[in-house]
């Protein structure tokens, strides 16, 4: 059997029946259930209905407005037609013996000028008098239309009882069928609204007690509607009832900014009685007013945990960074400028483009600024841009949905940028990318959001990039390869390292620390040969420290087996393309290196020797001057 979802309390049995008729007509007999009542009666009906799970109720006007007073159930009055006013003339007549009888109405306001309008029309002397919902100022009006030598009375329930009271003649205003049937379908589009609505409700309260976050909903005098099962865990109480207020539960958290001026708050850091949460204030708004709001918060020492066990599985996918200052060994002066300077610009959170030629260091560089910056207990995620396909290069850097392309990953994958969110990106041999990665980079740097291939929704990411190039960008810019506007962005803090030809005494430091390295070991520490040490010296590096690396690791081999000093490290050398033949990036002309040169000296003679001034009028700062001056050789 059909649930009854409509509630139908009718002043007559006369009005009962007809509405029984009406809804058997519409097919909804079977969802209506009907009771007798009008007023206080039809009040107590209608909490009745309530309590047996009716979605809404329909009733006469005054009783209506008793109701919608008294419970929470939604009400459908039912209207006053052109048709039931017709007919109470028609009975009004009949009952005065009058043609044309004077005539009092008593009904709601929002049919007043329907009937006075319907009266102007058939040349009738209808009067209309309100009905609210006071008994008391309806027997006034009652005698009042009867003082103005009226005819006869007509209204509801009420207005007709009072009449009879006093023997004036009076007609109770029927409700037919057209105004029955619009009354009965009105009630089904509020049941069906209302199921829709509990349903939602329903869904809203699942996801609100399955959380994890404390969530609650407070109205615009902060009072309280909804704590979920965590609110009550966190601030210890296990009673938060409806209809309380905030400052009684979480006295320390002030929600004025948000209900008054309609501001949201965001990651507030509150210290209470239960210890310190972190809280998110969203003030509800209707017609651009704050009407309530909604407050989460966890306890700041749970968020701490969640980011550090976020962290522990980005390192242990090695998205971490394993080398520090300490690690980048040398004692020349081009080195140790080239340090102090990272070492600054670790401090800020700006686009680093570390330059250099093949095996300078540019990774190991690129973690110690990572490691030294304020983002150190974040993710260092790197990618070298040419060792992955064009093709694929966009999917691994911005990630893609499931399905987006052939092979694609069930549920999809992040990209780098949504892993190094709060932490760092090395972008290795960033001159590799080509011109529609370079695009769509160019667009997460200045948006800050990232969108995966084949998603729909942009993910805002927190990220510190640093790349890398052992080519010349601005050269590639020049030849149309590489975007100015995308190289602008990158190189906000540039840092130059030195090849190690250059590097003064560093390259037997190095050559022993890789051969004691390996042979320590094996429980010795041997030392070069002067003939060894002199042929390091001489020679070019041009693959710098990564060449040092492996003929320090082929010379180590050959010295472990043999034990023989006799052994020329010459011979480890691999022949090689000398790197002076190519158009490399980081051997600038002797022309540009000339012309940066005279550049900072007339700027030094304008300002008379004085550093700060002199770095201020070049647009760089006083380390980086310094920098210079020692690489151009000016003391």
């Amino acid at each position: 059997m059909p649930t009854k979802r409509i509630g139908f309390i009718a002043p007559t049995v006369e009005i009962m029946q007809r509405a029984r008729q009406v809804a058997a007509e519409l097919g909804l007999a079977d969802e209506v259930i009907f009771c007798l009542g009008y007023n206080k009666e039809g009040v107590e009906a209608a909490r009745r209905l309530e309590k047996q799970g009716v979605e809404a109720v329909i009733s006469r006007r005054s009783t209506a407005m008793m109701i919608e007073e008294t419970l929470p159930v939604p009400n459908v009055s039912i209207p006053v037609t052109l048709e039931d006013v017709a007919q109470t003339i028609h009975d009004a007549k009949r009952i005065s013996g009058l043609e044309r009888p004077h005539m009092a109405f008593f009904v709601p306001p929002d049919v007043q000028k329907d009937i006075e309008s319907f009266g102007r029309i058939l040349e009738y002397d209808l009067r209309v008098y309100p009905v609210i919902a006071d008994n008391e100022y309806l027997r006034l009006m009652v005698d009042r239309a009867i003082a103005e030598k009226l005819d006869v009375i007509a209204g509801g329930t009420v207005a007709t009882v009072c009449a009879n009271e006093r023997d004036f003649p009076s007609v109770l205003m029927d409700s037919g069928p057209a105004a029955l049937r619009t009354a009965l379908l009105e009630a089904k589009q509020v049941s069906y609204a209302r199921r829709l609505e509990k349903i939602r409700a329903e869904y809203f309260r699942i996801i609100v007690d399955s959380s994890y976050s404390g969530i609650i909903v407070i109205d615009r005098h902060g009072k309280l509607e909804v704590a979920n099962p965590a609110a009550r865990s966190i601030l210890k109480c296990p009673a938060i009832e409806k209809g309380g207020l905030l400052r009684d539960v979480l006295p320390e958290l002030d929600v004025s900014s948000a209900l008054d001026e309609d501001e949201a708050i965001r990651n507030l850091f509150l210290y209470t009685k239960n210890g310190p949460l972190v809280v998110d204030v969203t003030p509800t708004i209707v017609k651009s007013h704050a009407r309530g709001a909604v407050i989460s918060f966890q306890p700041a020492e749970a968020i701490s945990e969640l980011g550090t066990n976020t962290n522990k599985n980005l390192n242990a996918r090695g998205f971490n960074a394993v080398y520090t200052f300490d690690s980048i060994l040398g004692r020349s002066l081009q080195i140790r400028a080239a340090k102090e300077q990272a070492l600054e610009i670790a401090q800020s959170d700006g686009p680093v483009l570390l330059a250099g030629e093949t095996g300078t260091g540019k990774e190991l560089f690129a973690q110690a600024i990572h490691a030294a910056s304020p983002r150190m207990q974040g993710p260092f995620v790197a990618i070298n841009c040419a060792a992955i396909p064009a093709s694929l290069l966009e999917s691994e850097l911005f990630g893609y949905e499931e399905g987006a392309f052939t092979g694609a990953m069930r549920k999809g994958k992040p990209g780098i940028f949504e892993l190094a969110h709060q932490g760092s990106i090395f972008l290795d041999e960033v001159s590799e990318m080509n011109k529609q990665s370079q695009l769509r980079l160019l667009r997460v740097l200045q948006e800050r959001k990232v969108m995966r291939l084949g998603g729909s929704k942009l993910i805002p990411v927190d990220f510190r990039i640093i790349s890398a190039t052992n080519k010349n960008l601005w050269r590639l810019v020049e030849l149309g390869k590489f975007r100015k506007d995308l190289y602008y962005r990158l190189s906000m803090l540039p840092l130059f390292l030195p090849p190690l030809r250059e590097r003064k005494g560093d390259v037997v430091l190095l050559a022993n620390h890789f051969f004691a390295q390996k042979c320590g070991k094996r429980g010795v520490l041997p030392l070069l040969s002067d003939e060894n040490v002199q042929c390091l010296e001489t020679y070019s590096w041009p693959g710098n420290v990564r060449e040092m690396q492996n003929v320090m690791e082929r010379y180590s081999l050959a010295w472990l087996h043999t034990r023989s000093d006799e052994i020329s490290i010459q011979a480890m050398f691999v022949p090689q393309i000398q790197w002076g033949a190519l158009d490399g990036p980081m051997q600038p002309k002797q022309d540009a290196k000339a012309q940066e040169r005279d550049i900072i000296l007339r700027t030094l003679e304008k300002h008379k020797g004085h550093k700060g001034n002199t770095a201020k009028a070049l647009g760089i700062n006083r380390t980086t001057l310094y920098h210079k001056m020692l690489r151009l050789g000016l003391q």
